[in-house]
């Protein structure tokens, strides 16, 4: 029985008549195949031929180079890049110009306006990795910077978007690589874009400090696709330093092979020694420099350690669910004038792929002999690897993210996330070419590609609602504190401003089992809370001599019982849960605080003596006669209202 064999390089694969060979290629065991058909060729030449001809088929009995299926369209890479830019940013950027700083940001950000380039170079060299991530406060200090340098906070936000754009690219790359089938890589593709779990890319901390660490896991990967092992596991070191969470994804880089055969097992031995090495000693390194993170290992931990992958998993692909009906149900006309042309492309770009069995491409056939996936229904059956190196990956998402819980679903805590967006963007993927493929065969192919574009489309939609829950808080800080400059005027060395609380908004991160204080709005980010003792120093340019510059804190809600201290002095510490610890025992006199608090929807000064039980403590007054002047510092533009603006309404009515 002979068979002719077509290709680029006749001289190299000689024609061959053994039967055995048609099995090995319909089994997808092109290895096999070279091995049989080229006995005593040099490894280094087989390699190569496996490289140039793994997409081949039979067709009437005879071998033949694989070609694109009728139907499908070719989408230029530039064409691709571009689409997916435009995703990203209209899901994640478009109204990032009306964006500010959050939360975080407030400490790292503001410390590098107005250095010099050699400034620069020693903050980001030592100044950095507190936290045990020398590259994840470096790589924020320096993009900021940058971002500022060549237009302000717009253009450090411009910065944020190439770098998830980057990503999405990889990742588009890497699913092109391993599939190649254009229906696959482009619905995993738009969720990875899309990804609805985390919601922090939006954030400068994140975008600039935890999407590099993402970069390099994808390099990573790609790298050791490409045989790059070694250098594979340097890169990924280097998203060890940046943000540790992600780096546990890289255990499922050999599940990426496209062949599967008896070597499967050793190579993922060897290749979680490896990792797991590289992991053990960045601990040890990071616990002897004794960074808090490791040090502070708790009980909660343990219980993070073992929860957060089961409700992790479950929480990020229930989001691909919930977030569209959740927007579907909150459609307004803003929305509806992204979602409707975002559903036309995303139906058109469908509607040029052909859809197709892709058994040849991802199944399991090596594995079929041991009846391991016998009971797998016949309609997942062709999904099989990547079904599983995508629950792989999600499920390894999160044994690192030991820092808040798995079902987070909204704000700075849905970071907990970030690495699940691999495993989940190759599941939807599956799900997707399913859905499709079974609605091919029952002539329902229209309705099912109108349905998942409706669904991505919504996606974009939640996007934009988490956008503009960013400009909400911006515009709410930037009312808070215009209030605040014009209420106290004449703050002086060591002067304490409280916010007495009842008049806010809880804008505290949504924690579980914690009792909710007040309206909490708006949910996606988090503002005017534990940063406030940092701001005050970023408008306004105070005498470096003075050993306390003035400080504003939001009091907690049981202030009261924790304030009074001996003789005139207040505590410090009745404000916020997290502050450090010389202003966790600092006491100040009372005749140097400030007291602010809400009376008729309007923050007010607090003229009259603060009562506490039967004790009566005077506040500082103020004084219209002897007002210091401030040199306005880079930010004092971006946060206070100009006069003839339009007050912005931030307290609860």
């Amino acid at each position: 029985m002979g068979f002719r064999l077509r290709c680029e390089s006749l001289d190299r694969l000689p024609i061959v008549s053994d039967g055995r060979l048609l099995l090995d290629l319909v089994s997808d065991r092109f290895d096999t195949f070279l091995d049989r058909a080229n006995r005593g060729a040099a490894a280094k030449s087989r390699r190569s031929l496996i490289n140039r001809y793994l997409l081949m088929n039979v067709k009437h009995g005879q071998f033949y180079t694989k070609e694109r299926p009728v139907g499908d369209v070719a989408i230029p890479r530039v064409v691709a890049f571009a689409l997916l830019a435009a995703i990203v940013w209209i899901a994640n950027f478009w109204y990032s110009a009306s964006f500010g700083l959050y939360e975080d940001d407030w400490v790292r950000i503001p410390t590098i306006i107005g250095l010099s380039w050699e400034q620069i170079f020693h903050k980001i060299v030592f100044d950095t990795g507190f936290q045990g991530r020398p590259f994840h406060d470096g790589l924020i200090f320096l993009f900021s910077f940058l971002g500022i340098k060549l237009g302000g906070l717009p253009y450090a936000y411009a910065i944020g978007f190439a770098i998830v754009t980057i990503n999405a690219w990889l990742f588009y790359l890497l699913l092109e690589k391993l599939y190649g089938d254009p229906i696959f890589t482009w619905t995993g593709s738009l969720a990875f874009c899309l990804f609805p779990a985390d919601t922090t890319r939006d954030y400068l901390t994140h975008s600039l400090g935890i999407q590099p660490s993402l970069a390099f896991l994808l390099i990573a990967f790609h790298c050791y696709l490409s045989r790059f092992k070694k250098l594979s596991y340097l890169i990924v070191f280097l998203c060890l330093v940046s943000y540790e969470p992600l780096v546990t994804v890289f255990f499922v880089a050999p599940l990426f092979n496209r062949k599967w055969d008896a070597k499967l097992p050793r190579e993922l031995v060897k290749h979680s020694l490896v990792l797991i090495a590289v992991i053990v000693s960045a601990g040890i390194l990071r616990k002897l420099v004794g960074e808090n993170q490791i040090s502070n290992f708790t009980p909660q931990s343990v219980m993070l350690l073992v929860l957060n992958p089961i409700f992790g998993s479950i929480t990020s692909l229930a989001m691909l669910i919930y977030r569209p009906i959740e927007t579907l149900l909150k459609l307004n006309g803003e929305l509806l004038l992204f979602c409707i042309p975002a559903g036309l492309i995303f139906s058109s770009l469908l509607f040029s792929f052909k859809i197709k069995p892709l058994a040849q491409v991802f199944s399991l056939r090596t594995f079929d002999r041991s009846k391991r996936f016998a009971k797998l229904p016949s309609i997942l059956k062709p999904y099989a690897k990547p079904l599983l190196t995508g629950a792989s990956a999600l499920v390894l998402a999160y044994p690192l993210a030991m820092t808040t819980f798995g079902f987070a679903m909204s704000g700075r805590t849905a970071r907990v996330h970030v690495a699940a967006i691999v495993g989940t963007s190759i599941l939807a993927a599956c799900l997707c070419s399913v859905i499709l493929n079974v609605a091919n065969k029952h002539g329902r192919k229209r309705l099912a590609i109108f349905g998942l574009a409706g669904m991505f489309a919504l996606l974009i939609g939640f996007g934009l609602r988490v956008q503009q829950d960013y400009q909400l808080m911006w515009q709410h800080q930037r009312g808070f504190w215009t209030d605040v400059v014009r209420l106290c005027p004449d703050v002086t060395e060591g002067t304490v401003i409280f916010v007495e609380p009842t008049g806010l908004r809880d804008t505290r991160q949504p924690i579980p089992f914690r009792e909710p204080r007040g309206v909490s709005d708006p949910k996606q980010i988090k503002g005017i809370e534990w940063e406030l003792p940092h701001v005050m120093a970023h408008i306004y340019q105070f005498p470096t001599q003075w050993e306390w510059q003035p400080q504003l804190y939001r009091l907690q809600s049981n202030w009261r019982s924790k304030i009074a201290a001996e003789r005139d002095l207040l505590h410090v510490s009745a404000a916020i849960d997290w502050i450090t610890e010389p202003e966790m025992k600092r006491e100040v006199a009372s005749t140097n605080v400030i007291f602010l608090e809400t009376t008729n929807g309007r923050l007010t000064r607090r003229t009259k003596p603060l009562v506490i039980g039967d004790r009566q403590f005077a506040l500082k007054q103020l004084s219209l006669s002897e007002l210091p002047q401030f040199e306005k510092k880079y930010l004092y533009n971006y946060l206070i209202q100009k006069p003839n603006e339009q007050p912005i309404d931030y307290l609860i009515k």
